[in-house]
């Protein structure tokens, strides 16, 4: 529970938590238009974020970008349809404290962001509004011992590792389509050839290949907010150089 929830108990020994009413406090019934309301600092889990527009806008959508010292770290423009508006107009939206990394179609989901201050802009049509809030070390990580450092080092590497899977994805991806428009026998087992080296079998037990040992790596390098081992490292250079050679081919 954080500052800004509402709980109450009951005489029937029921427990409740009304999350985040801090845009209650901001408010103003009688103003209907376009509005972002401030977020509140959290320390984990996901970000609300409020804001009310005009009544009757139907199924037009709305952007929102989410910024760290003027750098996009995530942009979606959401449907109205999927924030409908609540009592007095209000309505939310929702981001987890992920990157979200450009990746020619649907955005890869990326690690989470370090803690530090960051803005949200919305924009609806011509208008824009922005308000910042802060990410905060959560105070279990303080006690354990761990600090900004840790995380923004956890951070850095983690990033490497993503654009490094999607640069092997998208690879295979091309790879795949070039075997299915390929007449030519011996052409079509070099890409054949090349794409085993990326890629594992359809089978259960065939050997993990170049994307799913870098997918693995990535996987224990987000697991848990931490100062990343000595071994992540070194085995990311391994795996970046084994790329580097594919890509020379």
């Amino acid at each position: 529970m954080f500052r800004k929830d509402l709980a109450i108990s009951t005489l029937g020994r029921s427990f409740w938590i009304l999350d985040d009413v801090s845009p209650l406090h901001a408010l103003n019934p009688r103003n209907r238009g376009f509005r972002l309301f401030k977020p509140r600092d959290v320390d984990g889990g996901v970000q609300n974020i409020y804001f009310t527009l005009p009544e009757d806008q139907g199924d037009s959508t709305i952007r929102f970008e989410f910024l760290r010292g003027g750098e996009l770290v995530h942009a979606k423009e959401e449907s109205l349809i999927n924030c409908p508006a609540g009592p007095w107009n209000l309505r939310k939206t929702q981001w987890d404290l992920k990157y979200y990394l450009p990746n020619g179609g649907k955005d890869f989901q990326g690690p989470l962001v370090v803690p530090g201050e960051y803005t949200v802009r919305i924009v609806y049509g011509e208008k824009t509004s922005q308000e910042r809030f802060r990410y905060l070390l959560h105070p279990e990580l303080a006690l354990v011992g761990t600090v900004q450092a840790d995380l923004e080092e956890q951070e850095k590497l983690a990033l490497q590792i993503a654009r490094l899977l999607m640069a092997i994805k998208k690879e295979i991806r091309m790879l795949e389509g070039s075997v299915a428009r390929t007449r030519n026998k011996k052409k079509k087992d070099l890409l054949i050839s090349k794409l085993s080296t990326l890629k594992k079998g359809p089978n259960r037990y065939d050997q993990p290949r170049l994307q799913e040992q870098v997918a693995y790596l990535y996987e224990m390098v987000t697991k848990v907010p931490q100062k990343p081992g000595r071994d992540a490292f070194e085995r990311y250079q391994v795996l970046k150089a084994q790329w580097e050679r594919l890509e020379s081919i």
